[in-house]
């Protein structure tokens, strides 16, 4: 019987092609079961690899909307921003908010006067330290110069207009503010004009200025200094208010959450904060000087009058209780039959009294 030799030169050679032979066995067969496993379960993963380097791809044309385009119209020069909110795309630009679905459809288009706060301040004449408190979709701070003034700029995600002003309020540092709406453009040289009204009336706390509003809102004009009173006082709109900041702070003012635009209530913010002004016992006086006027908008509709409605009627009644307390009914009363012409055409005068009565009952 032979003798069996493992260094044998003959019988390593041997060894090493039976071991390649393995190895490329067992490759072939690793490839052949990984194969197997991929057309299996092709239809998990085959889905997923589809549109890969279409679904981002840059579409070029003559500007023509053409399908697979998404139809956001912007213009060279503007500034834009763009933000998804979860169930809509919101595009802010200078002047308008537009607002699209998913599917690239254009929901609303509405004009916020002027997103850019130097644009704003251009409009309205700002030759005074200034505030502005801009409610849109993102949160952010800025600050510039206008006609050697610093102003302020706070953007906020939030609604509501009482919240907006109370920012604004709790955030200033001078000796007097003035409250102003977006729409409202400034005479040349009304700073000096509203510290000689208060010099000349040491013991007012707030001054009501003349601003002169466009025709169809207009609720009020000064002929002359007189007393402002629980009697009188409605028919003032914020924007002419003026007054002493220390005054405001002392009497722990502050406008409501609950009326006004973007809050629960419709309008009536502002009569509720001169309200409140009066009940803390600040000395409030209007004034015949003139200051500035209102701007027509473009798009002059509502944030918050949707028609004379249920919701008109209900919350107008919601207002009253708190401003009129136990002589809500009578004052409601009296102010639809003042208004009646105007107010009752499509809902009858008995409907509505049953409505702010409702909204005064519940408030």
């Amino acid at each position: 019987m032979p003798m069996y030799d493992e260094n044998d030169p003959i019988e390593q050679k041997n060894r090493a092609r039976r071991r390649k032979k393995l190895i490329r066995f067992a490759v072939i067969v690793i490839l052949l079961l990984a194969a197997a496993v991929i057309y299996v379960t092709q239809e998990v993963w085959l889905p997923k690899l589809r549109g890969i380097g279409k679904q981002y791809q840059t579409i070029v044309n003559d500007g023509q909307l053409e399908e697979g385009n998404f139809p956001i119209e912007l213009s060279g020069g503007g500034n834009y921003q763009l933000k998804y909110s979860g169930k809509e795309l919101v595009l802010l630009s200078d002047a308008y908010v537009n607002f699209y679905s998913e599917d690239g459809a254009l929901i609303k288009r509405r004009q916020h006067a002027y997103t850019n706060p130097v644009m704003l301040a251009e409009h309205m004449n700002l030759q005074t330290e200034a505030i502005i408190c801009n409610q849109c979709h993102l949160y952010a701070y800025e600050q510039f110069e206008h006609n050697g003034r610093m102003v302020r700029v706070f953007s906020l995600d939030e609604r509501g207009v009482g919240l907006n002003r109370n920012t604004a309020l709790q955030r200033t540092d001078a000796g007097i503010c003035v409250f102003s709406d977006e729409d409202i453009v400034y005479d040349d040289g009304y700073e000096q004009k509203i510290l000689d009204e208060f010099r000349k009336n040491p013991k007012a706390d707030v001054l009501m200025f003349n601003v002169r509003a466009v025709e169809e809102r207009r609720t009020y004009e000064n002929t002359r200094h007189k007393r402002v009173h629980w009697y009188n006082y409605g028919r003032y709109p914020t924007y002419s208010m003026c007054a002493r900041t220390e005054s405001l702070r002392k009497a722990n003012v502050s406008f409501s959450l609950l009326f006004g635009g973007g809050a629960r209530y419709s309008n009536g913010e502002d009569s509720l904060f001169i309200h409140d002004c009066l009940k803390a016992g600040l000395a409030i006086y209007a004034t015949p000087v003139s200051i500035g006027h209102e701007s027509k908008r473009e798009d002059a509709g509502s944030t918050w009058f949707e028609g004379y409605n249920e919701k008109f009627f209900y919350d107008r009644g919601v207002l009253y209780h708190y401003l009129y307390g136990c002589m809500a009914r009578p004052l409601a009363l009296r102010f639809l039959c003042k208004h009646r012409s105007a107010m009752c055409r499509t809902i009858p005068l008995t409907k509505a009294y049953a409505l702010m009565k409702k909204g005064i009952r519940e408030a």
